[in-house]
């Protein structure tokens, strides 16, 4: 099964790095069919790399997931959908219903989001880390080191006290 993802290819906001990250996982996976580029990209192009993948997965805003069906031919068309709510506007949900043939959520909490406003799959996806990332385990010592000396200091930030961006997560793997 060959994947073609649509995505952006500019900049570092998270629809960017998802896509980014998961044609990255796709290629090493061998399943990487294309990467159509949905920020400024050629709308009239439908030859390039994954034109006709059997599956296809959005990341961008929701208004241009229709480019999956102007600007290729695929079988599944998948979107990554994160809600900012505990509820989806029914309105959007009905127009992306007519697009997409299912969904993916990065959380758990998502996806109960999702399953309670559409008929359609909805996939558990989480977000990865990008190996580029990953501290070595030497930087796993030294920081180790350095925290038992020293406070612990972070911010995070998030626009919401529902269980978005993964904060319960994140607090537990800081604690350990």
């Amino acid at each position: 099964m060959k994947v073609r993802v649509y995505g952006p290819k500019q900049g570092y906001h998270s629809f960017a790095r998802v896509a980014h990250g998961a044609a990255w996982g796709l290629e090493r996976a061998g399943a990487l069919a294309g990467f159509f580029a949905n920020d400024g990209a050629d709308l009239d192009d439908n030859t390039s790399e994954g034109f006709e993948a059997d599956v296809a997965v959005y990341f961008g805003q929701p208004a241009f997931v229709n480019m999956m069906r102007t600007v290729g031919r695929h079988r599944h068309r998948l979107m990554l959908l994160p809600p900012n709510s505990t509820w989806m506007p029914q309105e959007l949900v009905e127009r992306l219903d007519q697009v997409v043939t299912g969904y993916i959520a990065p959380s758990r909490w998502a996806e109960s989001v999702m399953l309670q406003d559409t008929s359609l799959p909805v996939v558990f996806g989480p977000h990865g880390v990008h190996e580029g990332f990953q501290a070595s385990e030497a930087d796993h010592r030294a920081r180790g080191d350095e925290l038992a000396t020293e406070r612990f200091r972070v911010l995070h930030m998030t626009s919401s006290r529902f269980g978005r961006k993964g904060t319960h997560e994140l607090l537990e793997a800081w604690v350990l």
